[in-house]
């Protein structure tokens, strides 16, 4: 089977796509002590690029953006592949 062969055989598969803002480790105290209406500061500006992942793989960079009733992102940057694996 070619590639894309392979490809057109699997182009309609749904993958997850992930925008990540922010990654960070706390312990089980600080995770326990959490409560609903509380207010997590994000150690970035709201200008910053979001991370977007494709099945857990790093894809792209994006914006966020809005039109005043929802959120958005704007991929600003495509990541490159490494075929040299």
């Amino acid at each position: 089977m070619t590639v894309e062969e392979a490809v057109a055989r699997f182009a309609d598969m749904p993958l997850q796509f992930e925008f990540e803002l922010d990654r960070r480790n706390v312990s089980l105290r600080e995770l326990a002590s959490l409560r609903i209406g509380q207010v997590l500061p994000l150690p970035r500006s709201p200008a910053e690029k979001v991370s977007v992942r494709v099945a857990d793989t790093p894809f792209a960079a994006a914006e966020i953006v809005g039109d005043g009733t929802e959120v958005q992102v704007r991929i600003t940057q495509l990541v490159e592949v490494d075929n040299h694996r």
